[in-house]
């Protein structure tokens, strides 16, 4: 599966769980990210280290796409994804984010995660970086939609996902399409129009004899109103 770094082209948190973790620690001895801006601070400079070591991660990978990925690098990625989403989730409850680049940070980390909660979650807390100012995360929104979706098997909206059909295959397909859903909104977010997906598509699969075409897959469709906040 495409992944992307938005600069370039958890379980479901319920987003009321810190008031509720933190509902038994509000004395005058009590330290947290909600009355503690030296704690917050600290949260916010480890969600950017998080950030950090999950683009690191994936380097060597995205740098050679037209090949098939490193099963030890991808053993590693893997594990450290695991450990990052588990601190992010601990930040979160703490009431550790408040910026734009702390819901983006946190964003980026759970659009890499294995589960559809993991890949909604991306959408909210992207979806908030933008209300906080951050008109940039509109990408991660639409990334983080299409991955989950796609891991419904239902049609992506955005166009943003291509997928290997098989570990040792070397041509990248499109994950469908939903036709209904508008190219105006899918430019506003993903910066990018179909077509334009489909000449990335062939970018990525670089040298190799690939087709330019949607994956030969059964999903579900994805009509308005298939996504709660959003679609």
């Amino acid at each position: 599966m495409r992944i992307l770094k938005v600069s370039r082209f958890a379980s479901l948190i319920p987003m009321f769980l810190p008031l509720f973790v933190l509902a038994g620690t509000t004395g005058p001895e009590a330290k947290s990210c909600l009355n503690d801006v030296k704690i917050q601070e600290l949260r916010s400079k480890e969600l950017k280290d998080l950030y950090s070591g999950d683009q690191a991660d994936r380097k060597e990978i995205e740098a050679h796409l037209d090949k098939t990925w490193p099963k030890s690098a991808v053993r590693k990625m893997a594990s450290n994804d695991l450990k990052r989403r588990r601190r992010v989730a601990e930040i979160f409850a703490e009431g550790g984010f408040k910026t734009a680049a702390d819901y983006g940070e946190a964003a980026m980390v759970y659009q890499h995660g294995t589960v559809p909660d993991h890949f909604f979650q991306t959408f909210i807390w992207a979806k908030r970086a933008v209300e906080l100012g951050d008109s940039n995360q509109k990408q991660l929104v639409a990334l983080g939609i299409d991955r989950y979706l796609m891991s419904l098997n239902q049609a992506q909206l955005f166009g943003s996902q291509a997928k290997k059909m098989t570990a040792d295959d070397l041509c990248w397909c499109l994950w469908p399409v939903e036709a209904s859903f508008p190219e105006t909104t899918r430019s506003n977010y993903l910066g990018m129009t179909l077509d334009q997906k489909r000449a990335w598509l062939k970018e990525i699969n670089g040298k190799n004899d690939c087709p330019v075409a949607e994956c030969k897959v059964e999903v579900k469709r994805t009509p308005k109103g298939s996504v709660a906040g959003f679609w």
